[in-house]
């Protein structure tokens, strides 16, 4: 049995338990039960988080037109600036953001595209991304069967 550490006083009728349980050969890694009047058996966080996270998933077509926009309206601002007032604070603010949309498109791309054409798309900063997401839609057009 596993040792249980209590990480709150018996107040009430909420009490939650920390205990130390390797996961995925992690050793001492952290899962947290939790127990309240209303439940009769403690609840496992991480399988929460875990079931949760794979509801909410968002499908690779869907993250990749978010982040087609969002490197691209990155760019806009970050030229904007550029040529209007060039504050420092908005650069170092956008800049990352654009970085990482950028990298995000790229990587969806070489996860969702096979062809060297699509991949080398991704690598036009700014519209890249909406160019590849054109591609894929024609792609997906061209291999569906006609009735």
């Amino acid at each position: 049995m596993t040792p249980f550490v209590s990480t709150r006083g018996n107040h009430g009728d909420h009490r939650a338990r920390r205990r130390q349980a390797p996961l995925s050969g992690r050793r001492g890694a952290v899962v947290e039960d939790v127990t309240c009047s209303l439940m009769k058996r403690p609840v496992d966080t991480i399988a929460v988080a875990r079931k949760l996270a794979e509801e909410t998933a968002m499908n690779p077509p869907q993250a990749l037109r978010i982040a087609a926009g969002v490197e691209l309206a990155t760019l806009v601002v970050l030229l904007t600036n550029l040529a209007t007032v060039h504050w420092p604070q908005l650069s170092s603010t956008v800049g990352p953001t654009h970085g990482c949309a950028y990298l995000f498109v790229i990587v969806l791309t070489l996860r969702q595209s096979r062809t060297t054409r699509t991949r080398a798309t991704a690598l036009v900063p700014g519209i890249g991304g909406l160019l590849v997401m054109r591609q894929l839609a024609r792609m997906r057009q061209g291999s569906k069967p006609s009735p």
